[in-house]
């Protein structure tokens, strides 16, 4: 259900960072800051909405 597609779904945004950070690294490693590999604020009020559990989270959420 819910908490399954919400595990999927940190899963899914947990390997997009990781792709595109190591694409950065690769190609700017020292030009590269902290903040600069920190995930989007985007992504990350989303992976804390889902940790949070809430309800908000399966009412906004619709897998088709």
């Amino acid at each position: 259900g819910a908490w399954r597609s919400r595990q999927n779904a940190g899963l899914l945004l947990g390997l997009l960072n990781s792709f595109f950070q190591g694409g950065l690294m690769a190609h700017m490693e020292h030009g590269l800051q902290d903040r600069d590999l920190a995930a989007p604020l985007h992504v990350d009020a989303c992976l804390k909405l889902m940790a949070s559990n809430t309800t908000a989270l399966n009412s906004s959420f619709t897998p088709f």
